[in-house]
């Protein structure tokens, strides 16, 4: 090692100055020329740099930095959108005379790293040690004031470290920069030149390796970034056009307008009224076709759309609900929206987002606040509101005819599941409807202050309810016969003076979540109380 100098043990860098620049739109700030070398951090924003007045302007993105060398002065322009964050820290390199042990001015020739001539990327992993760095001159305290030069120290270091990574590196890895760069600044004026200012490679490479990855050229992938965009500010705000078309970079809305109808096929009033929607629950599709909207694909219960909507349903694709369904099952669908349910896609909400627009439905206790819901996401709240004050008046009319029907008679609603006969009370959804809303009667008051109660053949019988509807499970027919065939329910049906009401699985399985199934329930109700059940 003799005769040769040593970086970080006989060449140290120094901090001497650091510059914090906040830059607004259209702003810019001058740098003067100095005697030391400046290193120019960029933390937030799109910086154009001019040295020394000369023609070549290299774009600086977010967590970039470039090297000013000794009497270069820079005139630095904020080129984007968003306020411009820069950090210029000027330093020197040093050198530890070993003879007599001190320090003196040294050739930067042995610190190569201050040579390099390019914009490059700063790891974010450095960013905070950059923000951490203060004005060496505002320290009174040896301490931090060592402690500040020491994390210098280690920056240069780590620089250096990833400058070596990223000359060594594929260039891809340069492009893959610019492509993350595009999908934060789209909103900006961006060309090719600047792109491949940002990669550090030329033109006609950057363009080559560019569509190898991506499959399309800067201009068209920058298009489809903003149109994609566009698409998201359609469904999810409701700004005007001229708005959203600002807001995805174009500064005339009918130009937008033109554009959006030649990426997507439609003009973008029209795609905002005919978006490909699909939910992730088994009530979202009865939800959007009472508002007039058809799912491009839906969960049926039972593997079977129910009776009511089958004709309309006809053309929609099943989905499977018997089994976990992931989120990318969803893409050969190509949802514009995604109608999801937070108690059960609150962890999925990221995976679903990346496949289409994302609304994550708050839970309610009544359907009505989920049609609200809805009708808000769809541009129908004013369409729910009126299909909420049709139902409303027609479970009245149902109620008085019910009323009738069972004047001072006992109702009782059971479920078969897997666990057993589930019996529902007014705390649950289904009983809110039977003994709030249609006004029956319990056959116990304790049933008034529960949600489900799982109960024996013998002990439903000693309910002594006038009227029992047995909703069957999954599978009809077979539950049907296996239940019929026990004993236990022979011995039930022939000594209880209950009238018992078997009803489908698929029809009722959204009853009191839907208005289309509740009210299809009601009218089932009608119809049963007045032909009279089995004994």
């Amino acid at each position: 090692m003799s005769g040769k100098n040593v970086p970080f043990q006989d060449l140290f860098v120094t901090m001497t100055k650091v510059a914090k620049h906040a830059v607004p739109v259209g702003g810019l700030v001058l740098i003067p020329s100095k005697n030391e070398h400046q290193l120019l951090f960029v933390l937030g924003g799109t910086a154009k740099v001019q040295v020394d007045h000369k023609h070549r302007q290299p774009l600086l993105a977010a967590d970039t930095h470039f090297i000013i060398k000794p009497g270069q002065s820079l005139r630095i322009a904020n080129s984007g959108s968003h306020l411009l964050d820069i950090r210029i820290i000027a330093c020197e390199v040093v050198q530890l005379s070993r003879a007599e042990y001190k320090l003196s001015a040294a050739s930067v020739k042995s610190f190569s790293y201050f040579q390099y001539e390019t914009v490059s990327h700063t790891p974010r992993s450095l960013r905070a040690m950059v923000q951490k760095l203060q004005e060496p001159s505002t320290f009174v305290d040896l301490q931090h004031q060592l402690e500040n030069q020491f994390l210098f120290q280690k920056l240069i270091y780590l620089l250096m470290e990833s400058h070596a990574s990223q000359t060594d590196a594929d260039p891809r890895h340069a492009v893959e920069r610019s492509i993350e760069y595009l999908k934060l600044h789209y909103d900006e004026a961006i060309t090719i030149e600047q792109l491949a200012s940002i990669a550090q490679l030329s033109r006609r490479w950057y363009t080559t390796l560019f569509k190898e990855m991506t499959g399309e050229n800067p201009s068209d992938y920058l298009i489809r970034l903003r149109m994609d965009k566009a698409k998201e500010l359609l469904t999810m705000s409701k700004e005007s056009l001229y708005a959203i078309a600002r807001k995805v970079g174009f500064e005339d809305e009918h130009y937008f307008s033109r554009r959006f109808k030649q990426k997507v096929g439609v003009a973008p009033r029209f795609y905002l009224h005919n978006r490909r929607i699909l939910g992730t629950t088994v009530t979202h599709p009865e939800l959007m076709y009472l508002l007039g909207t058809i799912p491009i694909a839906a969960f049926p219960p039972d593997q079977e759309f129910p009776s009511y909507l089958l004709e309309a349903f006809k053309q929609v694709p099943k989905l499977n609900n018997s089994q976990h369904f992931e989120p990318e099952n969803f893409k050969p669908f190509k949802p514009d929206v995604i109608l999801a349910a937070e108690w059960k896609d609150y962890e999925n909400y990221e995976a679903l987002s990346r496949v289409a627009p994302t609304f994550l439905l708050p839970s309610h206790d009544d359907w009505r606040d989920e049609l609200t819901d809805v009708g808000e996401i769809l541009d129908k709240k004013q369409q729910a509101h009126r299909f909420i004050r049709w139902y409303d008046d027609k479970r009245d009319e149902a109620r008085e005819q019910l009323k009738l029907l069972t004047i001072n008679e006992t109702v009782a609603y059971v479920r078969m599941t897997a666990e057993g006969l589930i019996v529902f009370g007014n705390h649950s959804s289904r009983g809110k409807i039977l003994y709030t809303e249609l006004g029956f009667i319990p056959p116990e008051q304790t049933l008034l202050h529960s949600d489900g109660k799982i109960m024996s053949v013998e002990q439903l019988a000693a309910l002594g309810a006038d009227h029992i509807i047995l909703q069957m499970g999954e599978h009809a027919d077979s539950s049907r016969e296996a239940l019929l065939q026990r004993p236990e329910w022979r011995k039930f049906i022939k000594a209880s003076t209950s009238q018992v009401y078997t009803v489908g699985h698929r029809e009722w399985y959204n009853f009191s979540f839907s208005p289309l199934s509740t009210g299809f329930a009601m009218q089932h109700m009608l119809q049963m109380f007045e032909r009279g059940g089995v004994r």
